[in-house]
């Protein structure tokens, strides 16, 4: 959020700063946010009386004393605002609920092709119906959708999709199939913004460069600065899938040859377990000789790929996608890997992996619109 420059704008500003205080905890008394916020206790005061009477926060009982008078406290109204994220891939579509903690209170998966066609988003739309309750429309703040390829800075256009196989779509078609107004982005932005926005692994939230990689079945990625995202020249900053791993290698969907995506993608182990993920890495754990080998491979590209993008950047990387999860508990030879490709350090500490699994996009998408309502507190 931007300096205050006004008045009102102090008061906005400090509105949002008790909001979010408020949002990071169970519950906090008035005298603690002053303290942890540096503010005075009469501006806090206000401000808290402000939040409670437009429905975003609530008083919840009171502390235990320590000698004096037992300090009221208060708790956030998390579901005061809530969104909805739809992430669309070329063989199934996520959406997620999430309130003002980003915390996912409704979830469904529809395994479905994409098709540009009314019927595919006139299903989606219900989905969208069936996630959000009756009673919480009104709250609903908004509706974000996350597609694999290169959105117009306005969201107005989807330029060009390799994974769904299309150029120059208005993304007006989709919101009029869904029935309801829509925000578009990039799949990949759209979970590097969630890992932002939830200050991954306590990395600053909003300071700083980023680096989101995303190894789902297709790699992608996305660069934040300061907690703004950097689109480059022509939307097409992060397309870390179709950067050149090795000349003339593997195919790539993209129709070129060597792309890392024909080597990092999480379908390049899929692939050796009939599509299933899971499986590949249960047969992992069984001590399959085939997938060990494949699996060796891969760290091996990956490691090339994270050691580039750091030298490349000189930040933290979060290693995410659908691939994010599993390196929690498989990534240590990743790291060991990376650290021996390092010019300037001898460990990999930079690298994180995430925690948001197949959830990340859909997620990102609908936080752009809880993060909005944030900052747009009046």
């Amino acid at each position: 959020m931007a300096a205050p420059a006004s008045n009102k704008d102090v008061r906005q500003f400090n509105r949002v700063l008790v909001l979010r205080a408020l949002l990071a905890r169970e519950r906090a008394s008035q005298t603690e946010l002053a303290h942890e916020l540096g503010l005075s206790l009469p501006t806090v005061r206000q401000n808290v009386c402000e939040l409670v009477a437009r429905g975003w926060a609530r008083e919840e009982g009171l502390f235990h004393s320590t000698g004096g008078r037992k300090a009221r406290a208060f708790v956030p109204v998390a579901d005061a605002r809530v969104a909805v994220g739809v992430d669309i891939t070329a063989s199934r579509a996520n959406l997620v609920l999430v309130d003002l903690r980003g915390a996912v209170r409704g979830r469904i998966v529809c395994e479905r092709p994409f098709s540009l066609t009314d019927a595919y988003f006139g299903e989606l739309g219900v989905l969208v119906h069936e996630l959000v309750p009756a009673e919480e429309w009104e709250r609903l703040c908004g509706v974000g959708v996350s597609l694999p390829g290169i959105v117009s800075a306005d969201g107005s256009q989807l330029t060009v999709s390799h994974a769904l196989g299309l150029e120059d779509v208005a993304t007006d078609r989709i919101a009029e199939g869904l029935g309801v107004p829509c925000t578009f982005m990039n799949d990949a932005n759209a979970a590097g913004f969630a890992e932002l926005w939830s200050g991954f692994g306590g990395l600053p939230a909003r300071h700083g460069t980023l680096v989101y990689l995303s190894l789902s079945d297709s790699v992608g990625g996305s660069v934040f600065h300061d907690g703004a995202l950097v689109g480059g020249d022509h939307q097409r900053a992060g397309e870390f899938g179709h950067m050149t791993l090795v000349p003339g290698g593997r195919s790539c969907y993209c129709g070129k040859t060597g792309c890392v995506d024909a080597y990092c993608s999480a379908r390049m182990l899929s692939s050796y377990a009939a599509g299933d993920l899971d499986r590949f890495f249960q047969m992992l754990d069984e001590g399959d000789a085939r997938a060990r080998a494949v699996w060796e491979e891969y760290l091996e590209m990956l490691a090339v790929v994270v050691n580039n993008l750091h030298m490349a950047l000189d930040c933290d990387v979060i290693a995410g996608g659908y691939l994010g999860s599993y390196l929690h508990r498989r990534g240590a030879p990743l790291k060991r890997l990376v650290a021996a490709r390092n010019t300037f350090v001898s460990d990999a500490g930079y690298l994180h992996f995430s925690r948001l699994g197949r959830d990340a996009s859909a997620l990102g998408a609908a936080l752009s619109h809880i993060e909005m309502a944030i900052q747009t507190l009046d």
